[in-house]
């Protein structure tokens, strides 16, 4: 509130301009870079508040650095919900309620006994709640199964600003893993296992 009336007086009061202010014409929203905005954000928070856990897992030595795992594909049942999410949504002409989404994963023939993904149909549930906020969000567009922007771009180009969100004033050295061009990343399996598109995980190491 406070911008357009200090720049109506500097228009006005100190530039003594006479005639209206011209305000530029809107632009089309850019989702690409909302999302990769997103992205970033939701990234910086994530790994501060996993970064208590990590420090508490090194037992009292000084973290050398961080790995941050990306993940570029989703695994098959992860796909399956997203393109079952899109086919509701489409049938919707736009994003459906919540429960109906859940309603359509539990009838699903992949998720049924006896399925191909039988073992992941709860957490197919959980998954599809997760993105479904998500969607609400960002749009359905959220539900596409490759993201419309380089994980591993943005965060290399943000690795500094990511090391003061994880070590508030301190630099760390942060590694970024592309975990589909590095066939043995160096870690720990769970934490590279539980990267998925749009959302990393990090393992800090010591000295």
């Amino acid at each position: 509130p406070v911008c357009p009336h200090f720049a109506h007086h500097v228009w006005h009061a100190v530039l003594r301009k006479t005639d209206p202010v011209a305000w530029p014409d809107a632009r089309p929203v850019d989702k690409k870079m909302t999302r990769s905005y997103g992205f970033l954000k939701g990234t910086a928070r994530s790994l501060r508040l996993d970064a208590a856990k990590e420090l508490k897992a090194l037992k009292g030595k000084q973290p050398k650095g961080a790995y941050v795992y990306v993940a570029g594909t989703y695994p098959d049942w992860r796909k399956a919900v997203l393109e079952i999410a899109r086919r509701a949504c489409a049938d919707a002409s736009g994003l459906v309620e919540k429960k109906v989404l859940l309603q359509a994963l539990k009838a699903d023939p992949n998720f049924a006994k006896g399925s191909t993904f039988e073992k992941q149909a709860k957490l197919a549930m959980q998954f599809g709640s997760f993105m479904h906020d998500y969607a609400s969000e960002v749009g359905i567009d959220a539900f596409d199964d490759v993201l419309p922007f380089s994980q591993v771009d943005v965060l290399n180009e943000s690795k500094e600003y990511l090391s003061k969100c994880i070590f508030s004033g301190s630099i760390l050295d942060i590694q970024i893993i592309d975990l589909d061009a590095t066939p043995s990343p160096p870690g720990p399996e769970k934490k590279i296992g539980n990267a998925s598109p749009g959302k990393v995980t990090m393992h800090l190491f010591a000295e």
